[in-house]
């Protein structure tokens, strides 16, 4: 992936100049035929982008047959996999304190597991954010190619929701590559530490802030009542408008 031709992250307005067709190419050298639909989406980002009240669509995982959204999302998702509908929950958390968990706390998926948090505990978890400077109104970014898979993090908190998108999770697990804010790069010899160097200071404070936020999820999830019983649970994506 070179971060040119087919990364396009939040910013797409300006990055997607040098998209000239449909057909993606990868690094193996395989194409991808991006279907209509992802082209409207494509384009929708586009024109939202130029209007002064920016908003986004987003996909939220949530229980199937159920309308409620989880206070907390961590998920995986591919909108070009074969099961595009079917999210791979890492963890969702509700507001009464129902804690449902995959045993994989990278990729998710069944099976998953039930647990309870206790309601001070949950508000010391958005406390924590808020201190981070989350929480506090809608915040939206996204990391992530085209036609690549990625992890989204979701909260909502009194009126406000944060929503994080971003590959790096399931592309820095290869010891030869890093993400950067034009997409996941060859480290060629490089170490980390020198290959952070080149990310921008708007890159730098995102993967702070999905930093901060993964730490405090893992933590609520440790500090959950465990029943120690798989959950028979299934899940589905819904929209949602954000605006910020």
């Amino acid at each position: 992936m070179d971060g040119q031709e087919h990364k396009v992250p939040k910013d797409i307005r300006c990055r997607v100049r040098g998209l000239s067709g449909l057909s993606i190419r990868r690094e193996d050298g395989s194409t991808r035929f991006v279907q209509w639909t992802g082209c409207l989406l494509l384009v929708a980002g586009i024109l939202c982008g130029c209007s002064k009240n920016r908003h986004d669509v987003v996909r939220i995982p949530v229980e199937s047959g159920m309308k409620e959204l989880p206070c907390v999302a961590v998920f995986v998702d591919d909108y070009f996999a074969a099961n595009s509908d079917v999210p791979n929950v890492i963890v969702a958390v509700w507001a009464n304190g129902t804690v449902i968990h995959s045993k994989d706390m990278l990729e998710g998926g069944a099976p998953y597991h039930t647990a309870h948090v206790a309601a001070d505990r949950l508000e010391q978890f958005f406390q924590a954010l808020e201190e981070d400077r989350l929480c506090r109104a809608n915040y939206y970014k996204a990391f992530f190619g085209f036609d690549t898979a990625y992890t989204g993090v979701f909260v909502a908190r009194s009126g406000s929701k944060t929503v994080l998108l971003s590959e790096h999770e399931l592309y820095e697990r290869s010891p030869r590559c890093i993400a950067t804010q034009d997409g996941v790069v060859a480290l060629e010899g490089r170490s980390r530490e020198q290959a952070t160097k080149s990310w921008s200071r708007e890159y730098r404070s995102f993967r702070t802030k999905w930093d901060s936020v993964r730490r405090e999820v893992d933590k609520l999830v440790r500090d959950a009542t465990h029943s120690g019983s798989e959950a028979c649970v299934a899940f589905e994506y819904k929209d949602m408008a954000i605006r910020w």
